[in-house]
């Protein structure tokens, strides 16, 4: 966003953007990505429970193997893991729109399956409601498949997620 620079003279525009963060939370075990995210049993908020062991490749990607250090390790409070990092990053966002005075649109966010259900709700309920406090249009990432908010198997919404995104 700091180089974004809308057209001259055009007013009808959305600046969006996605977000996943933490992505070794959020993308835990994504067989698409590096070794770096293949460490199972990140809860969200951190930090967790029992300490979480990364896998062995962690420890050649400097940047994750200081993440999960931290999250085994900060409180709540500090965690990389945390509510704050959230709010952090949305206020960021909120700054650099306003610079364009432009409306901004979470066009995506979502956790991947691989991640334990309650913090995957956890998770989606905080960010759609910082979201939805800030006055920002959202869009889940995505329906029915492995972020999925309805399991096509079985022919039925994940109610957990579902109700974090449109509460009753």
């Amino acid at each position: 966003m700091p180089k974004l620079a809308p057209p001259e003279g055009e007013a009808n525009y959305v600046c969006t953007l996605h977000y996943y963060e933490p992505m070794l939370f959020t993308h835990q075990g994504a067989e698409w990505l590096g070794e770096e995210y293949q460490t199972l049993g990140v809860q969200w908020p951190g930090p967790p429970e029992r300490e979480v062991e990364p896998v062995a490749g962690v420890r050649s990607v400097s940047w994750a193997s200081v993440w999960f250090q931290n999250y085994n390790t900060d409180p709540a409070e500090r965690n990389p893991a945390s509510p704050r990092e959230i709010v952090y990053d949305f206020d960021w966002a909120e700054k650099q729109a306003e610079r364009f005075d432009c409306p901004l649109w979470l066009g995506e966010f979502g956790a991947y399956y691989k991640a334990d259900m309650a913090s995957r709700v956890r998770w989606t309920t905080f960010v759609r409601e910082e979201a939805e406090a800030r006055g920002w249009s959202w869009a889940y990432w995505e329906f029915g498949a492995v972020f999925g908010v309805y399991d096509r198997a079985a022919e039925a919404y994940r109610e957990e997620l579902l109700e974090a995104l449109i509460p009753q």
